[in-house]
């Protein structure tokens, strides 16, 4: 009998002694700041950042996405992330970060895309005669190769021609008006420009008078 109470005690004594052993502490995780871009930008970059609590070293990072539209995550097991993105809207990404105590914890991040509200192209002049030519100036934070289309004023495209990207804040490029492209006496009306750089669209008239 003595036996079994001193087995007993030997147990609780174990059990009250590993209880009290130090369990690892949450380390502190920060994904960095919310951000907010134009949908031009097309990517946006977030640097995770995590303290251990518990004097170990950071094992791991591990970025997912939480909420938003489709985006692609770059380099989503390393404390860099990289986001590739081709819609406007509101994105939630979230970071786990380890340490090497097994200790995890979690931060998020937002990032807002906003459309290229500043975008705009112009025609000069407004009004040309039939053999004339116009100049199209695109102004704005618009990137990759575009496409610049003329249509006549029954809506038929007149002339295509393609633009490359923007390194500066506008691009022009000149367009023949002339009779090769059926103005004519009779083409006498309003005709319509239309730009197309991904998912942005850029219009506007000018009038062609004989």
């Amino acid at each position: 009998m003595k036996f079994i109470f001193g087995l007993l005690f030997l147990v609780l004594v174990a059990f009250c002694g590993f209880s009290q052993l130090p369990k690892c502490i949450k380390p502190i995780v920060s994904g960095g700041n919310n951000k907010t871009v134009a949908l031009s930008a097309s990517f946006a970059m977030f640097t995770a950042t995590a303290t251990s609590q518990n004097g170990k070293g950071i094992s791991g990072y591990v970025w997912t996405q939480v909420s938003g539209p489709t985006a692609t995550l770059v380099n989503a097991n390393t404390k860099v992330l990289t986001v590739d993105f081709a819609d406007t809207g509101t994105y939630i990404f979230s970071v786990k970060a380890t340490d090497s105590c097994g200790a995890f914890n979690s931060s998020s991040v937002s990032l807002v895309v906003q459309p290229n509200s500043a975008n705009s192209v112009t025609i000069t002049p407004n009004v040309v005669p039939g053999n004339g030519t116009i100049s199209i100036t695109t102004s704005g934070p618009i990137t990759g190769t575009g496409t610049i289309q003329i249509f006549d004023k029954y809506n038929l495209l007149m002339q295509s021609t393609s633009v490359s990207k923007l390194t500066a804040a506008s691009v022009t490029k000149n367009m023949s008006a002339g009779s090769a492209n059926k103005f004519g006496p009779l083409g006498t009306g309003t005709y319509t420009v239309k730009e197309t750089f991904g998912k942005t669209i850029l219009s506007t008239t000018f009038y062609v008078k004989w």
